[in-house]
């Protein structure tokens, strides 16, 4: 028996044969790599029954550094206890950086045993390999062996724990980044010391600085592009006081111009702050746009009682008309009659009214009279917005548009569509088609409207402004296009003119959503087609497809007028 096998049975406990119990954490794997059958015993004799934090030993073993290397790449152990010396003077050391090169086994601990400490100096090892402990087997005892194995998985105990908690840190910071990715909201981080510890996605757009370039930076430059100050934000960590702002209108450094919330939120505990930005731009339109329907709404209720106001007096001033034109004739005896009465002659009456022009200005007084009637009957018919589709003559729907428009105008603006030249490029017949009148002529009246208001007198340098209006049956439906000779929608614009609230239109003089809604009433509730053109001659051009059935038109295949 050799020199190791007689301490370690002189060292063995005498309650060695009792079984000790087991924690729910289960055994500890501990591989013994020797080319020494004796040494697997004689471990296996003295580690059977050992117990470490509740939780027993399983022993396997390994007879070479290359039986070993096959085990470790299939299993996982806390401790390796191995020899230096065994197919080669140097497999053992081979076998530590084998296990150090395999990312499963990083908590593994190993314990350096061997007979030949000459060959393998300590010093030297322990500087040049990896390992957690070095043994010479002639000093080890039972109770060595023990000591080094309750360090080892002690040491490996700790490690696991630490590497716990890193991936338990790391699902956290996976899942804050998701949750700050999720967010609408801008979220900007910032530390004790001013440097930017988090620059979420929406940060990221907003801004236009990606997170890499930002974080472990000075807050100051990269929330300048957020148009936060830097002395707003030290006053509120040095206060310790939250600041909202609401609802403010700000142009970032891009030139992009928004609506936004900001919140200042002070950290006392880190003794940074969190900055927080809602570009809330979507729906301050919205609020405004609720607030214009609202005055709609009430303006179309009242719109019915005040045609009713306004047709009492228009009526009462066409009739008088009608009254004076009676009895100014001299057909009627009761005019004659009250002529001879009074000494006076109706041819001479006659005379004096149209030397004077009297019946030219009455003639006046009816027409004005006639078209404010037609103006409050137009008016109260736009407002009823009923969704009934029924057959429609398109050219009669474009009348009625124009005749709208031609009534609007713009003193601030300059423009008046009364000075637009119309171009009337019709089809000779075109058959019905069903449609929702009112919300077609309300389409066409907001091309009209952008039309005109395109070709101000600024913009067309003395040219004369112009609208082509082009009618078409094609196989699938009615065409119509809307023309202008305007300056016309550059390319990077023109593929956002149907999204809703977009506008080129300064602040206060456009929703953004006249075109969207227009896109949504001709494709969405008539299963027509809408789209935008340049014509090579300059301006814009609108094409309407509507079909004749109430199902899809066209597709994506366009088809000109």
């Amino acid at each position: 028996m050799s020199q190791l096998q007689d301490e370690i049975i002189l060292f063995a406990p005498d309650d060695a044969h009792e079984a000790p119990r087991q924690s729910a954490g289960g055994a500890w794997d501990i591989l013994v790599v020797d080319d020494d059958e004796a040494v697997h015993a004689v471990t296996r004799m003295v580690l059977q029954h050992l117990v470490f934090d509740g939780r027993s030993i399983r022993l396997d073993h390994a007879g070479s550094a290359a039986g070993a290397e096959e085990k470790l790449r299939r299993n996982t152990y806390a401790l390796v206890l191995l020899d230096v010396v065994m197919e080669t003077d140097n497999a053992g050391l081979e076998l530590v950086r084998c296990i150090r090169d395999l990312p499963a086994l990083a908590e593994t601990r190993i314990v350096l045993c061997t007979g030949h400490p000459g060959q393998a100096p300590e010093e030297r090892i322990m500087m040049d390999y990896d390992i957690d402990d070095y043994r010479d087997k002639s000093g080890l005892t039972s109770q060595r062996l023990k000591t080094a194995v309750f360090a080892a998985l002690r040491s490996h105990q700790r490690l696991c724990e630490n590497r716990d908690q890193r991936l338990e840190l790391a699902r956290s910071r996976n899942r804050l980044q998701a949750l700050m990715g999720a967010l609408p909201s801008a979220i900007v981080g910032i530390s004790a010391g001013g440097h930017i510890i988090l620059w979420n996605p929406a940060a990221e757009r907003l801004s236009g600085l990606p997170e890499g370039e930002v974080t472990g930076r000075d807050f100051a430059q990269p929330l300048e592009q957020l148009s936060v100050d830097a002395a707003l934000l030290h006053r509120v960590m040095q206060d310790g006081e939250t600041y909202t702002r609401l609802r403010e209108r700000v142009t970032l450094p891009q030139g992009t111009t928004i609506v936004r919330d900001l919140h200042i939120h002070p950290v006392p505990q880190a003794g940074g702050a969190v900055v927080r930005l809602d570009d809330v731009s979507v729906r301050d339109r919205m609020e405004n746009l609720m607030v214009q329907s609202e005055k709609m709404l009430s303006l179309g209720s009242m719109a019915a009682g005040m045609a009713h106001e306004l047709n009492n007096p228009l009526g009462a001033v066409l009739q008088g008309v009608d009254t004076v034109r009676r009895r100014l004739d001299g057909a009627l005896p009761a005019n004659v009659r009250a002529a001879h009465e009074t000494g006076l002659t109706l041819a001479a009456l006659g005379r004096y009214m149209e030397q004077r022009r009297i019946l030219y200005f009455l003639d006046g007084i009816e027409h004005a009279g006639r078209r404010a009637a037609v103006i409050v009957r137009d008016m109260l018919d736009f407002s009823r917005q009923s969704g009934e589709k029924q057959p429609a003559d398109v050219h009669r729907l474009i009348a009625a548009a124009l005749e709208l428009a031609e009534k609007s105008y713009d003193l601030h603006d300059a423009w008046d569509f009364r000075n637009v030249q119309v171009e009337r490029c019709f089809a000779s017949s075109l058959p019905q088609i069903p449609c929702a009148a009112q919300e077609i002529e309300q389409v066409l009246l907001n091309l009209f409207h952008n039309a005109a208001q395109a070709m101000t007198p600024a913009v067309m340098q003395n040219r004369t402004p112009r609208l082509c209006i082009r009618t078409a049956a094609l196989e699938t439906g009615v065409c119509i296009e809307v023309e202008d000779n305007g300056p016309g929608i550059p390319e990077d614009i023109s593929k956002r003119v149907f999204d809703p609230f977009f506008t080129t239109k300064p602040p206060g003089k456009g929703t953004g959503l006249g075109l969207s809604v227009s896109f949504h009433i001709v494709v969405d509730r008539h299963g027509g087609e809408f789209h935008m053109i340049s014509p090579e001659s300059g301006g814009a051009c609108f094409r309407i497809l509507l079909p004749y059935t109430a199902g899809r038109g066209a597709g994506a295949q366009q088809q000109a007028c």
